[in-house]
């Protein structure tokens, strides 16, 4: 035996390749503990090495705010067709807000040569449903107005809840006051800005000489431009503000008996 050729090695090429794509096996979350979402990941065909992913976290919904940071990688092990990614433990916000998306796209593959990304399933997204409704309602905070200093009155239009978006609130004003006559004429119209929970609307009254009785401004809410789970509160939908008159008269009587002697004499 030739001992310096005593081996030889055949080598058996591989055939095989895979696909790496994502899907969202549960694509619809909520902020409630109990329901979570989930992402797959998955090969086409098993490898007989690990499998490094990497993807990138998008969507309206914040990475690590949200929901607990899912990372940017994940591994396949040898002879394993996929993986999971959940997305659980959503933060309970107590803010009125658009229904949230959770999306990972897959950027790279480390691994074995012949697997890559299928770029038509290389994106997926999960839904993170808002649980968080409020309702709007209006009181008078100060609801004894005066001309006597020109004392204002005020309303508070007040949110349950914050919103991630402003919230527009038309509202209708009646009473027996007149705006324009006696208090700076209303708008119609505040706007509760996101993140806050109430805006104020001033009754700034105008000062007249006419004795009058109290006159009332009232505010009734109408309807809202905003989040659709915002609603008006049915029971503490309209409020009042009085204006209190402080114009007095006097009745001078004259005495006209000494007209009525000159009269007399002249006669």
């Amino acid at each position: 035996i030739d001992t310096n050729n005593d081996e030889a090695t055949v080598t058996i090429a591989d055939n095989d390749s895979a696909l790496l794509s994502i899907a969202a096996n549960d694509d619809t979350a909520s902020e409630t503990a109990t329901n979570a979402g989930q992402f797959t990941i998955t090969l086409s065909n098993v490898s007989s090495t690990a499998t490094t992913v990497n993807y990138s976290v998008g969507g309206t919904a914040t990475d690590g705010t949200d929901f607990p940071t899912i990372g940017s990688s994940v591994v396949i092990p040898a002879n394993t067709a996929s993986v999971t990614i959940d997305v659980d433990d959503i933060v309970d916000d107590a803010i009125v807000e658009l229904d949230e998306t959770v999306v990972v796209t897959l950027d790279s593959v480390v691994g074995d040569d012949d697997i890559s990304i299928d770029t038509n399933n290389d994106e997926a997204t999960v839904t993170i449903a808002d649980n968080d409704s409020a309702t709007v309602s209006v009181a008078a905070n100060d609801a004894n107005a005066g001309e006597n200093g020109l004392d204002s009155g005020q309303f508070t239009i007040s949110q349950s809840l914050p919103a991630s978006s402003n919230t527009t609130v038309n509202y209708l004003v009646t009473g027996t006051a007149t705006g324009g006559v006696d208090y700076t004429t209303l708008s119609g119209t505040a706007v509760i800005l996101a993140g806050d929970t109430s805006v104020t609307v001033d009754v700034a009254v105008l000062q007249d000489t006419i004795l009058e009785a109290n006159e009332t401004v009232t505010v009734t809410l109408d309807n809202l431009v905003g989040d659709a789970d915002i609603t008006i509160d049915g029971s503490n939908d309209a409020a009042t503000v009085t204006i209190d008159s402080d114009d007095l008269a006097t009745i001078t009587v004259a005495d006209l008996a000494g007209v009525e002697a000159d009269l007399a004499a002249s006669a």
